[in-house]
């Protein structure tokens, strides 16, 4: 989306060319969450990264640094918060309120999320109204329900489709065609006839899947491989202090 493109007032290697020229040996892989776990056929546990975590993470996580786990959850407060806090403009987006329920909102719902976030999404998502919130907010709402991290999974998929490609490449399959853009959206995707008002830079691609979406095992293979290549990944760098290290050294 952030890409430049050519322009005749500006002639010269533009972002696109580059594209072109790293893909003209192997195509560009175009990762889709929504795509490489079956569309409207996914598993329930593709729902988000909370879902899709392995049982175990987050202990795993805590246990190698209390500070690291602590950072995590202070991100996703303010990161995912933002995307369901009452300001947020697409918070129910595709659906029409009428004023009594806008009122309700305001008055009942609204001013929770400024004295705690758990309290906030709780209310939220057993009133009527949670039925207006867009399916992808649902489940950051529901986290925040029950007290867990929840982020996107879509950048999760680059790894899964690489350890895919290394440990079950069997399992999967791909479109082929021109990879395409629409800047106005950010979308992309791969195609043979590119949808109106996208970008074809004539950058050959593919867009990974799977083949049976409904996979419970292999799933599960997947969300254990992201654990152990995480806690892998930590072990191999300086060790993360404690918060008891740190509270030490003022001592």
């Amino acid at each position: 989306q952030g890409c430049t493109r050519r322009k005749e007032a500006a002639p010269g290697p533009f972002d696109y060319d580059y594209i072109g020229k790293l893909c003209t040996v192997r195509p560009l892989v175009d990762i889709s969450k929504f795509v490489f776990f079956g569309r409207e056929k996914g598993h329930p546990v593709t729902a988000s990264a909370d879902s899709f975590a392995s049982p175990t993470l987050a202990q795993s996580l805590a246990e190698r640094s209390d500070l690291l786990a602590a950072c995590i959850h202070a991100f996703v407060d303010e990161f995912q918060g933002n995307l369901v806090k009452p300001a947020n403009l697409s918070l129910f987006r595709g659906s029409e309120l009428s004023q009594e329920e806008w009122d309700h909102f305001k008055e009942d719902i609204a001013p929770l999320a400024e004295v705690d976030m758990q309290q906030y999404a709780a209310k939220l998502a057993n009133d009527a109204l949670f039925q207006k919130v867009p399916n992808y907010k649902k489940t950051t709402v529901k986290a925040f329900e029950v007290g867990s991290c929840d982020a996107p999974l879509c950048d999760q998929v680059c790894f899964v489709y690489e350890w895919c490609c290394h440990s079950c490449s069997e399992e999967l399959e791909a479109f082929e065609g021109n990879w395409w853009l629409n800047t106005k959206n950010g979308f992309s995707g791969v195609a043979d006839v590119i949808p109106p008002d996208c970008h074809d830079h004539g950058i050959r691609a593919i867009q990974p899947y799977m083949k049976d979406p409904q996979n419970l095992e292999l799933l599960n293979r997947m969300r254990s491989a992201l654990e152990r290549l995480v806690v892998y990944h930590l072990s191999m760098i300086q060790p993360v202090r404690t918060a008891a290290d740190v509270i030490g050294e003022g001592t």
